[in-house]
């Protein structure tokens, strides 16, 4: 399941983390993808939750090419498009069709495309299946992620800034003095 990011949320809620925010504003001036790592709760997703509002608003040409990945998408189709760039988020559990695009009977957009031209926040990225890990290469090294299903090739747009959130280890504590790792 895809969360949104809150439009109310904006970098300056988002107290002290003046490193992660700088690396965010660095990131997304560049185009680069970025890791963030650090003990739960230190704010790793609302700093994520904020690129979004850091990003122009999409150029004519991006907003065709965002329209087109979502009108393929039956549960989009709401009237809500706007200039404002893509913010996806998929739950750690979701497949690799579901992040990469599938279907059956026609090729359904996953996640990079329904991302293309904005932000694919990754929370837990550990925690995300190594099929889909691995599925990311093409996309990100190349702007586009091609499915072969019956019958059916598509090449659809997957141009997106990724952004990655983890915990240092599984109980989220090994770098931290005040707690102790329980790994």
């Amino acid at each position: 399941e895809e969360e949104k990011s809150p439009d109310s949320v904006s970098l300056d809620q988002v107290i002290g983390q003046n490193i992660a925010k700088r690396a965010l504003q660095i990131a997304l001036a560049g185009r680069h993808h970025l890791l963030m790592l650090g003990p739960p709760g230190v704010g790793k997703s609302m700093v994520a939750g904020a690129a979004a509002a850091l990003l122009p608003a999409l150029s004519r040409e991006e907003f065709i090419e965002v329209a087109k990945a979502h009108c393929q998408k039956s549960d989009y189709l709401n009237g809500d498009l706007s200039l404002k760039r893509p913010f996806r988020a998929p739950h750690h559990s979701a497949s690799a069709a579901a992040l990469l695009g599938g279907g059956t009977a026609m090729v359904i957009p996953g996640e990079v495309t329904l991302a293309h031209a904005g932000i694919l926040f990754m929370d837990e990225f550990p925690e995300f299946h190594r099929d889909v890990l691995e599925g990311l290469r093409e996309p990100m090294q190349t702007g586009y992620v091609s499915l072969n299903r019956i019958g059916q090739w598509a090449t659809l747009p997957a141009r997106f800034t990724l952004i990655a959130a983890t915990n240092p280890c599984p109980c989220g504590y090994s770098q931290e003095s005040p707690r102790r790792c329980c790994c």
